[in-house]
């Protein structure tokens, strides 16, 4: 689309700029303080990491001074057991925490058991017709390839 007005870069007037006047400038390399006084910025953001990583260092190295101190403490005492995963680990985020069941006989539930036995012995007998199906059907596809040919050839000569 043509522009309704013409535009020539060297017929518009220049703009006023916004420079700060000399004596300003002046003023203000004057009133800035001197290399000297000057702060150093750099690197701080470098130390204060350096720092945390140090106070954690020595945290760790308390901890660790404490344990083994309560181990020293406690070995003249009794046994101490290794500690299985769960307990060394903990457990996984968002997990709930393991159900505690008391054992059957205190239950006095072995009709429980039984059913629970009966529905998994099921489950397990309904794999095994499932897996025998499957296995049915995986041996017999070469076999419904080759009746599928043999019906296109015909249906092509026929």
């Amino acid at each position: 689309m043509a522009r309704t007005y013409g535009f020539e870069h060297y017929t518009v007037p220049k703009k006023e700029t916004n420079l700060i006047p000399e004596e300003e400038k002046k003023e203000y390399v004057e009133a800035r303080p001197g290399p000297a006084e000057a702060k150093i910025h750099y690197g701080q953001k470098y130390a204060r990491t350096k720092e945390m990583a140090a106070a954690k260092r020595a945290q760790r190295a308390k901890a660790a001074d404490r344990a083994a101190q309560t181990q020293a403490s406690l070995a003249g005492d009794q046994v101490l057991r290794p500690l299985d995963v769960r307990e060394r680990l903990g457990s996984p985020i968002g997990s709930l925490p393991a159900p505690e069941e008391p054992p059957l006989e205190q239950q006095g539930m072995l009709g429980v058991l039984a059913g629970r036995a009966s529905a998994r012995m099921r489950l397990a007998r309904l794999a095994a017709r499932d897996l025998a199906v499957a296995s049915w059907k995986l041996a017999m596809l070469p076999f419904e390839a080759a009746r599928m040919a043999a019906r296109r050839l015909a249906a092509r000569e026929g």
